[in-house]
């Protein structure tokens, strides 16, 4: 492997290490969760999705280019193909990203089955993954909660459960 393949692995390694940290405190900021790493922090931590498309299909043209100047893409068949991948699994994060929705509102629990609540609102039914330590505090006996939840434009009808908190 040509020593200019394991520059670009290593700046691949560290476009990973900012991904890992990115996806981490996006998992914990759906719980409002700020004490690993600060709010501010994580607006920045924001950006890294679309910084890294951008570094990565500017890249990718720049070898594009230099593969065809050298007519040869033996010796960059590897980034070439690694690159490629990043993108599209960098372009569909971004437009999964881009379906999902957050609502918030005041209803009480129908049911509960398993890891799921499920909720009847008046136009449709709303089944919601919900975090077992937070299950066996929820009530169906028509205690009234605020709720907010994450949800997919394709599916709806099922979402996840980011906050609850009762309603005196």
């Amino acid at each position: 492997m040509k020593k200019e393949n394991y520059k670009s692995l290593f700046i691949i390694f560290i476009g990973v290490i900012f991904w890992i940290i990115y996806l981490g405190d996006s998992e914990l900021s759906k719980y409002g969760i700020y004490t690993i790493i600060n709010y501010s922090t994580h607006e920045v931590l924001s950006l890294i999705p679309l910084l890294s498309i951008f570094i990565t299909s500017v890249w990718l043209l720049s070898l594009i280019i230099k593969i065809i100047k050298e007519r040869n893409i033996k010796s960059h068949k590897f980034i070439f193909v690694l690159l490629i991948i990043l993108f599209i699994s960098q372009a569909m994060y971004i437009s999964d990203k881009e379906q999902t929705n957050t609502t918030s509102f005041v209803t009480n629990i129908d049911k509960i089955d398993g890891n799921t609540i499920i909720i009847d609102t008046d136009e449709h039914e709303i089944k919601l993954y919900c975090p077992e330590l937070v299950i066996g505090l929820l009530e169906t006996d028509g205690t009234e909660y605020g709720i907010t939840y994450e949800w997919n434009k394709k599916n709806p009808g099922f979402g996840k459960l980011t906050m609850v908190q009762s309603i005196y």
